[in-house]
């Protein structure tokens, strides 16, 4: 669901790109993460070319 959205979100706008082209560190801590969150995630990874570290804490 989230994923095609934000490619038709993408579509309308290019500039989205360029936002997150200086992105370089995700980090997540403290959360549950639900299959939702993953497919969010994997988009961001998707719009953002120069991640070079991913880092998710999780607790338990």
């Amino acid at each position: 669901w989230l994923k095609g959205r934000a490619k038709n979100f993408l579509a309308g706008s290019g500039r989205i790109s360029l936002q997150f082209s200086n992105l370089r560190v995700v980090k997540l801590l403290k959360l549950y993460l639900s299959k939702n969150c993953f497919e969010a995630l994997e988009w961001l990874l998707d719009i953002s070319p120069n991640v070079e570290s991913l880092s998710i804490e999780s607790p338990g």
